[in-house]
């Protein structure tokens, strides 16, 4: 639970520093957050109607997941296949397994609580405003080892992943989490949506 400060930098950073520069370049996992930087993606204009791309949420209701919410904010249709962006709220306690995408980078961004993230061998705890990159092929873990929910950004490129969370959803709604059925279903899930598990969480 050692807090990396190459990983975690301070919401009054004013510059990223070289150190945490030259990390993101060889793929560790990096926090960062710029002077005036909000997070998240601005709503680009998909056409000429300037309808924004990002759908905010604010009229449905998010999706159940173990552990949580998801609520997929700019899908593979409105993105044409090039990106994905959620947000989500983990409960204490939540966890995924040890994982990674083969074609998928992967970005969260903390808004509010500690987000606890497996990589590079060690455990590091992102805190509200910070960034965490995780590109393709990478292995970690992530979740919610706090007694406070946390709530993120997520995101990623191409946007195969994000069907993931209807897809649990629908599961959840037709199976008991947990059983040896669910899981078996919810496994063909991950490998349809370009996750590889390699197995539970590091302690």
């Amino acid at each position: 639970m050692e807090k990396d400060n190459a990983i975690s930098i301070s919401m009054r950073s004013q510059q990223v520093s070289g150190s945490v520069a030259a990390a993101g370049a060889s793929g560790r996992l990096v926090g960062f957050l710029s002077a005036g930087q909000r997070g998240g993606f601005a709503g680009a204009p998909r056409g000429g109607g300037g309808e924004s791309l990002v759908d905010d949420g604010a009229d449905g209701e998010g999706e159940e997941v173990v552990g949580g919410e998801a609520r997929v904010m700019l899908n593979a249709e409105r993105t044409g296949g090039a990106a994905w962006m959620g947000r989500f709220r983990e409960d204490p306690g939540f966890m995924t397994g040890l994982h990674y995408h083969p074609h998928t980078d992967e970005q969260v961004y903390v808004l509010e609580g500690t987000l606890s993230v497996y990589t590079d061998g060690a455990w590091h705890e992102l805190e509200a405003g910070t960034l965490g990159l995780l590109p393709k092929g990478k292995p970690h873990a992530q979740g919610n080892r706090s007694d406070k929910p946390v709530h993120l950004l997520g995101s990623g490129q191409p946007a195969a992943f994000a069907e993931q969370f209807p897809a649990v959803d629908a599961l959840m709604k037709r199976m008991q989490p947990g059983t040896p059925e669910f899981m078996a279903e919810f496994k063909k899930i991950m490998q349809r949506c370009g996750t590889v598990p390699l197995g539970p969480a590091p302690a």
